[in-house]
């Protein structure tokens, strides 16, 4: 189902056309969304809706409607972020609903990932405001992912995938809302007993609920990682699916408070590996007393283990292990912290930033300049004259004046104390860096004559 939406439309369109060009089109997919979406509102907002049967059963019936239309669009006539948008949160409405929305959102980043330059909405050429080719493709980026704010949501309750994720059951008859309640009003102890009672019947089916958040959790990362790489590379500002994660997030510890007792091993931990049988290689000593300061200095010999490190030798002799001993040993520990940035906050350009130092610490100064200044070549030319790179290949006929070799040993041996004289080394050089320019935050562009692109106005 989700993979015949990765295909491309065409070979000349990918991403097939933009939709607000064909209103009668593009009008269809709004007025069933629209119905879909006022269906639920009843739901919500009229008192004991739920337990009419016609409301319900015509609530189903729209979304599903919904659901088959936007795949028909997404499939034959153009990948939209709007209809891809309302196609992911109809699947919360489908009688899988957790397992079909990590399907949709996993398709929806593979879309992105292959038809970025082509994906839709577009913004059309005559509607670009920007001057030169820079400034519209950070117009035509921001145009393109405005619209899946209204499915993320930017405050803490809003999104169309906020409510119904409150709505579907967890454990038992328990969903978010009623979690809420409970734990408002101090009943989450009883609340407790009845989940682990229903998981008895449930077990599997809670399980499953279980992987599937977590798998629409980790898509919902991929995507965001994927949609902020892209705005970065032309300096477009991404959107933040901070609050759409926090709702997945508080479902999973909802679940786990009510039965994650009951799990032998929850079912989204990793899997434990197996320790591999170590031999037993403790020598005993007669005598392990620490190394005395004269004993380091002297170099005393002491009893070695079969690893070669002194058994004597207390701790405090390591402490400086974990030193940075390198240069590149310091630039992997760069790259180790940009990867857990990657991982933890793909939406913040700070990984971005720390690559970007990494890669100008393997540049040499004249490659780092020319990146920086460009094809500015006066001022190109006054860094190399201030720094003194013009000298560089500059050969003086000025002979060195001999030196004793003595002195010059004696005065280096005075001025550096004997227990540290043999470790001493030159230190490394320094990463060149530059400050970076901080980017101000920018509303999202394009306002053209149509007042529904990109954001649609919706309030549960």
């Amino acid at each position: 189902m989700f993979e015949e939406l990765i295909n491309p439309i065409s070979d000349d369109q990918p991403s097939g056309e933009y939709l607000k060009d064909n209103r009668t089109l593009y009008r269809g997919y709004r007025n069933a969304f629209n119905m879909a979406q006022s269906s639920f509102r009843q739901l919500v907002e009229t008192p004991d809706a739920l337990e009419d049967a016609e409301a319900v059963n015509a609530n189903t019936d729209n979304w599903a409607n919904l659901a088959e239309e936007c795949q028909k669009c997404l499939k034959e006539t153009s990948k939209d972020v709007e209809i891809f948008s309302w196609f992911t949160v109809s699947q919360l409405f489908s009688n899988d609903p957790f397992k079909r929305l990590a399907g949709a959102l996993t398709a929806f980043e593979q879309v992105v990932e292959s038809n970025w330059e082509t994906l839709q909405p577009t913004l059309p050429e005559k509607k670009r405001k920007g001057e030169g080719e820079d400034a519209q493709a950070k117009e035509v980026a921001e145009f393109r992912v405005k619209p899946l704010l209204q499915l993320v949501g930017d405050t803490a309750e809003s999104g169309l995938l906020y409510m119904p994720l409150q709505m579907l059951p967890l454990v038992g008859e328990t969903d978010y809302g009623v979690f809420f309640k409970a734990e408002k009003s101090g009943g989450l102890s009883d609340l407790k007993e009845a989940a682990i009672k229903a998981l008895s019947d449930e077990r599997s089916d809670v399980e499953e609920r279980i992987l599937a958040l977590g798998e629409a959790m980790e898509a919902l990362i991929k995507l965001e990682k994927t949609l902020s790489e892209k705005c970065f590379n032309v300096g477009a500002q991404s959107i933040s699916f901070r609050f759409v994660k926090d709702s997945i997030e508080r479902l999973l510890n909802a679940i786990k408070y009510l039965v994650g007792d009951q799990f032998t091993r929850w079912p989204l931990d990793p899997e434990p590996e197996e320790e591999p049988v170590q031999e037993n290689n403790t020598i005993e000593t007669a005598d392990e007393t620490p190394m005395s300061e004269a004993d380091l200095s002297t170099g005393a010999a002491q009893p070695v283990a079969q690893n070669g490190v002194p058994v004597g030798i207390s701790v405090a002799a390591f402490s400086s292990a974990g030193a940075v001993a390198s240069r590149e040993q310091a630039l992997s520990q760069l790259q180790s912290i940009a990867d857990y940035f990657l991982e933890t906050e793909p939406h913040s350009p700070i990984y971005l930033l720390l690559k970007r130092a990494i890669r100008w610490g393997g540049m040499s100064l004249p490659e780092l300049l020319a990146e920086l200044v460009g094809d500015n070549g006066s001022v190109h030319q006054r860094i190399e004259q201030l720094a003194g790179l013009e000298s560089a290949e500059h050969e003086s006929n000025i002979k060195p004046t001999a030196m004793s070799t003595v002195g010059a040993v004696s005065h280096a041996t005075a001025a550096v104390p004997s227990a540290v004289a043999t470790a001493s080394k030159p230190a490394e050089p320094s990463i060149p860096t530059m400050p970076v320019e901080e980017k101000k935050e920018e509303n999202s562009t394009s306002t053209d004559s149509d007042s529904n692109d990109g954001l649609s106005a919706i309030e549960w």
